[in-house]
C-alpha cells in the first residue's frame, strides 16, 4: 500500500527586527512633534481675528489703525505703558479690555498694556497708588508716554480771584501722563429724570487720550469769535461738533476777538473762521 504524499515543509519565519520598529516609532513622533510645533508658530504669527459683533464694537477704525502704525507711534522712544485698572465685576470690563489688547497688538509692541484688579490685586494696586498719587475709586486706565524718567507730577501755581488764595500751588501730572476713566468712554441719556447709558466711544476717548500722551500738551487753535455769530450754548452747535473733532486729534479750539489784537498768540498754532458773517477790516 502506497503511502500518502508528504506535505510541503513550511518556511521558517523571519526574525521580527525590532531595531527597525523602534526607529519607525521613533521618526513618527519625532515628525509629529515638528508639525505641532509648526501649527503653534503659524498659528501664534499669523492669524487673523474676526469680530462677529452686530456693530463691529471690538474693530478699530482704519484711522486709529493708521496712527497706531504711524510714525508717531512707531519713533516714539520708549514703549508706551498703559495700566487698565478695572474691576473684573465693571459692566464695561470685557469690552474694554478687548479694545485695549487690540490696540497692543496693533502697536508691534509700542503699548505694553497690564490689568490690574484693584480687588483681587491689592499688592499691585497700592504699588500704582503710590507711583502715580492717583486713587483707585474709580475704574480708569492710565497712559504713561513718558521718553524719560522724568517726575509723574509737578506743582504749578495757579492764580485765583480770591487774593487770599492766590498762588496756592497745585499739584498736575506730567503731560505725557493721561487718564482716561471709564464713565467717559460711555454716552449717557437722560430719560425721565434717570440717567442712562445708551452708546459706547472707547475708541474715540482713547485714541484721542494716546495722542494727547506723545504729543504731551495739547496744540492750540483759535477761531474769531467777534467776526461769527454762531450759537455756542446749544448742545446741537456746529462750534461744539468742532470743538469735540478737534478735541479727539489734541487740538483745543478757544475764542479770540480779532478786533484791537495787534498779534496772534506765538503759541496759537492755528486760526479758523468759522461760519463768518462780518468783513475783516484792512488793519486786521
Amino acid at each position: 500500500m502506497s503511502e500518502p504524499p508528504s506535505e510541503p515543509k513550511a518556511k521558517p519565519a523571519r526574525p521580527l527586527n525590532r531595531w527597525s520598529v523602534g526607529t519607525l516609532s521613533v521618526l513618527q513622533i519625532v515628525f509629529l512633534a515638528i508639525t505641532l510645533v509648526a501649527l503653534n508658530y503659524l498659528a501664534e504669527n499669523h492669524f487673523q481675528r474676526i469680530d462677529y459683533s452686530r456693530e463691529g464694537n471690538y474693530t478699530l477704525s482704519p484711522r486709529t489703525k493708521n496712527y497706531l502704525k504711524g510714525q508717531d507711534l512707531s519713533e516714539h522712544e520708549k514703549p508706551i505703558k498703559w495700566i487698565m485698572a478695572f474691576r473684573r465685576s465693571s459692566p464695561f470690563y470685557e469690552r474694554v479690555r478687548a479694545i485695549a489688547e487690540e490696540y497692543a497688538r496693533l502697536s508691534d509692541g509700542k503699548i505694553e498694556l497690564e490689568f490690574v484688579d484693584p480687588l483681587r490685586s491689592s499688592d499691585r494696586a497700592q504699588e500704582v497708588i503710590a507711583a502715580y498719587g492717583l486713587p483707585l475709586t474709580k475704574d480708569l486706565i492710565i497712559m504713561d508716554a513718558r521718553k524719560d524718567d522724568g517726575p509723574v507730577s509737578s506743582e504749578e501755581t495757579v492764580s485765583s480771584d480770591d487774593p487770599e488764595a492766590d498762588k496756592k500751588p497745585s499739584r498736575i501730572l506730567n503731560p505725557n501722563i493721561k487718564i482716561v476713566v471709564a464713565e467717559d468712554m460711555v454716552v449717557y441719556t437722560t430719560v425721565d429724570n434717570q440717567r442712562r447709558p445708551t452708546g459706547f466711544q472707547g475708541e474715540d476717548v482713547l485714541t484721542a487720550r494716546l495722542v494727547e500722551s506723545i504729543e504731551g500738551r495739547a496744540r492750540k487753535m483759535v477761531f474769531l469769535s467777534d467776526k461769527s455769530r454762531i450759537d455756542i450754548e446749544n448742545e446741537n452747535s456746529p462750534l461744539k461738533s468742532l470743538q469735540s473733532t478737534l478735541l479727539f486729534q489734541n487740538v483745543e479750539l478757544r475764542g479770540i476777538n480779532l478786533s484791537g489784537l495787534e498779534e496772534i498768540p506765538a503759541d496759537v498754532e492755528g486760526v479758523a473762521m468759522v461760519a463768518p458773517k462780518y468783513d475783516v477790516t484792512d488793519a486786521e
